[in-house]
């Protein structure tokens, strides 16, 4: 295998340049940013750097797609000259998973949904297709329909419409109250909340900083509870500081052990989208748990301070502030 050097966005490459915001990849400090969009500005600044870069490399890549990695790709064949601010804040709303701006957010659900095997507007294309060749045809398609929704951030209305007001909706939850703090702890990487339904997890990241979360919401006949953390593996460790990996299995069993009667509400839940993980109770059809947000939070927070045994690195999010 002949091994060539790339510029490679949105992820590591073994050799060649990195553009990547977060730490485990070679990408240089002094190029570094919150999103890869403004890792390639740092390098489109520096002229003779850029010069040097499109001379000595012939291929740009991204070892998957994503909102972000289609952004940068783009900023880094055309430039920023048209809607270069709106390209760094949906880079940033796709990197942290946040909300920080509507066009923004409206921005990174649209081309999020590019790769969407039942939303695509090339869903027909998919067909029989592999996860690396329906995301080639994902940035395809992002790279011909990013100008003109730059020009018109409100195209694709279909593709952003209900997520946009879903996220608003539970930030407007968070503000007026109605979503209770349970328990949170910084130290162990860690928040529990209650709420009044299934929360929209992009509200959930802008206001909660913490990669372990609970969320609970009563049902009838008792509490649906749904446990996540981000994992990190080779593909995203660019992406993601590592934190220790724990088998979810010893809590699981140990909240089974406490609920009341014979069910097996608890249970690792392979539906989770990439980069997290987790257990559910009580969601979609199960059983529904018997023990109380405050009782899964407390037992929660005493499985993982007794297993990381090493210090949280610094915060994994964008603090939106």
């Amino acid at each position: 295998m002949i091994r060539r050097e790339v510029v490679s966005v949105e992820s590591i490459a073994p050799l060649g340049l990195n553009l990547s915001p977060r730490r485990g990849n070679r990408t240089p400090e002094e190029l570094r940013g919150q999103s890869s969009v403004e890792c390639v500005l740092a390098l489109r600044s520096d002229s003779r750097r850029l010069e040097e870069v499109m001379r000595r490399f012939e291929i740009l890549t991204a070892d998957h797609y994503g909102s972000s990695a289609a952004l940068a790709i783009r900023t880094m064949l055309w430039g920023p000259e048209d809607g270069g601010a709106l390209l760094e804040e949906a880079a940033v709303a796709a990197t942290y998973g946040c909300f920080n701006s509507v066009d923004g957010v409206r921005l990174d659900l649209t081309l999020e949904a590019f790769a969407d095997r039942e939303r695509s507007p090339i869903r027909a294309q998919f067909q029989g297709k592999s996860v690396s060749e329906i995301s080639a045809l994902a940035h395809e398609l992002a790279q011909e329909e990013l100008p003109a929704i730059l020009r018109e951030p409100s195209r694709y209305r279909e593709l952003w419409e209900e997520g946009l007001a879903r996220v608003q909706a539970h930030l407007r939850d968070f503000s007026r109250g109605r979503v209770e703090f349970v328990l949170e702890d910084d130290d162990i990487d860690f928040t529990a909340v209650e709420v009044r339904g299934p929360l929209d997890r992009r509200a959930l990241r802008t206001v909660c900083e913490n990669s372990r979360t609970l969320v609970s919401y009563a049902v009838a006949g008792g509490w649906c509870h749904e446990f996540t953390y981000e994992i990190e593996s080779w593909m995203d460790v660019d992406i993601i500081e590592t934190l220790p990996r724990h088998d979810l299995a010893v809590l699981a069993r140990q909240l089974n052990d406490l609920e009341s009667g014979s069910a097996l509400r608890w249970g690792w839940d392979r539906n989770f989208d990439v980069p997290t993980c987790g257990m559910r109770a009580g969601l979609e059809g199960g059983e529904p748990s018997t023990l109380t947000p405050a009782q899964v939070s407390q037992i929660v927070h005493h499985h993982f301070w007794n297993a990381d045994g090493v210090a949280i690195p610094p915060s994994r999010r964008l603090r939106n502030s």
